[in-house]
């Protein structure tokens, strides 16, 4: 599970997955919360 915070709200970017598709997985999650950060206004957070 990969996930990203908020303040105190949790982000959900990816769920499941095996060890075979991690690093695909990780791509993923990344750029869910760069899209994320970018659509609520927050392109500056890390």
């Amino acid at each position: 599970m990969y996930f990203g915070y908020v303040g105190l709200q949790i982000v959900l970017l990816v769920c499941g997955g095996t060890k075979r598709f991690q690093d695909d997985d990780i791509e993923t999650a990344r750029k869910r919360w760069a899209d994320y950060k970018q659509r609520k206004g927050f392109a500056s957070w890390h």
